[in-house]
């Protein structure tokens, strides 16, 4: 056990061979196997835009998403439960599940990843924010992406890939812990795909 974030970074490196580990835990150790993935990007390089329209689902009942969703709400990104009551003007939209209390969160996990992989599929929008690795890996399994490049980070512990979607063109991903981040996190995300291109350095992952 790590009593600080500087003593669980220092544990999580000195695991050899972490990418033949199968990692569960906190956003803490989210942030620590972050600190592990510069030392790995020079392996490769790639090119990479700013992105348009971004679609962020929420599917953490973590109390730390609620709070990022009322940020976004405050400054006036649309909150859906359904997308197709998305304004056709918006540029930045939150997918959320529904505030009361779900008997069934994993159909509530896996309506959302339905709704936002066909809104992908059909280049609706082409960045993907996403709250909690199930709803991440839930949108990613139904576009059928098995491999991503991650090329940079939004904040330590919060990574941005590039994946490649059926017909061959990018999709924008970011993925973050549901518990992870201050209540500006996810406007501050919102804010910066559209704005920056990816970075020139690049480290594959495959989900297999």
């Amino acid at each position: 056990d790590a009593d600080s974030q500087d003593a669980l970074n220092r544990q999580v490196a000195s695991i050899p061979d972490p990418e033949t580990v199968l990692w569960v835990g906190s956003p803490g150790l989210a942030i620590a196997l972050a600190c592990l993935v510069p030392a790995a990007l020079d392996e490769l390089s790639s090119t990479g835009g700013a992105t348009g329209r971004v679609v962020i689902v929420a599917g953490s009942a973590n109390p730390a998403t609620h709070a990022q969703c009322d940020a976004l709400r405050a400054q006036g990104v649309p909150m859906v439960t359904d997308l197709d009551d998305v304004p056709s003007d918006a540029r930045v939209v939150c997918l959320r599940a529904p505030l009361a209390r779900q008997k069934n969160a994993s159909a509530v996990v896996a309506n959302l990843a339905e709704q936002a992989a066909t809104a992908v599929a059909r280049h609706d929008y082409d960045a993907v924010i996403a709250t909690g690795g199930e709803t991440m890996a839930a949108i990613l399994d139904r576009l059928g992406i098995s491999r991503f490049i991650l090329t940079r980070e939004l904040e330590q512990g919060f990574p941005v890939g590039r994946a490649e979607r059926a017909d061959g063109s990018s999709l924008t991903i970011a993925m973050k812990a549901g518990g992870f981040g201050s209540p500006s996190t996810l406007l501050d995300a919102a804010r910066d795909l559209p704005a920056k291109p990816s970075s020139k350095k690049a480290f594959i992952h495959d989900r297999a």
